[in-house]
């Protein structure tokens, strides 16, 4: 028989360490950009608050919903620096992030053939303190001030959806999936200077997988 579950309201606190290659004392010299590590970097924690209803028709089809709310304390985002000489791409903290948003995932299966989407809504926000120059009305000479700019996060995309056309034959020990991915535009670089951020624009990506069993001992991918 058809089952469904519904996961209440959780609380979980999660604390994430650096990668090893923000967190290093390094320097590297490219042609267009320089990188360096930020030994200064603090762990991101996080509050996560999730609610999700899942329903199995039988033991193939799923149908899932969740609503989700995050609140991230030191976020971890690549920042572009330009002192005047070669930009430099670096790791910083950036004070509270927010994410809140829903996603939606099915499967569905007609015999050999089957049908997997996911859509995910997303919608973040941080502030964080940028380089802004205001030309003076007397003088007319650059001046410079600090300014705090609300922002998505970087790297995350409103709009996020897969679709997966599946095929399986355990008769013949093959399955095949063809997926589309598509990635909302997103935040790529944090920029130092007021509203110049880099992005990336809307993404879509297409893809083919097989998988065939070889006897009992191999398998072709």
């Amino acid at each position: 028989p058809p089952r469904s579950t519904l996961f209440p309201y959780t609380t979980l606190f999660r604390s994430a360490r650096p990668n090893y290659y923000e967190l290093i004392d390094y320097s590297s010299i490219g042609d267009m950009t320089n990188t360096n590590g930020n030994p200064n970097l603090r762990h991101s924690k996080s509050w996560n608050y999730d609610l999700r209803y899942e329903i199995y028709p039988n033991a193939e089809n799923v149908l899932m919903a969740g609503l989700f709310y995050k609140k991230i304390i030191d976020p971890i985002e690549q920042t572009l620096l330009s002192n005047g000489g070669q930009p430099t791409i670096t790791y910083m903290n950036f004070g509270n992030a927010y994410n809140y948003g829903f996603e939606i995932v099915i499967i569905k299966y007609f015999r050999s053939f089957g049908i997997s989407a996911n859509y995910s809504y997303i919608n973040s926000s941080i502030a964080s303190p940028k380089l802004y120059y205001i030309k003076s009305a007397s003088t007319g000479n650059d001046t410079t001030s600090y300014i705090n700019e609300k922002r998505p996060m970087q790297g995350q995309s409103n709009n996020i959806a897969n679709l997966s056309l599946l095929y399986r034959n355990a008769k013949a020990g093959l399955n095949c999936q063809l997926s589309m991915l598509f990635q909302g535009n997103r935040i790529a670089e944090v920029s130092f200077y007021y509203q110049q951020d880099f992005y990336q624009k809307n993404y879509l990506d297409l893809s083919f997988s097989l998988d065939k069993n070889i006897g009992k001992q191999f398998v072709f991918f």
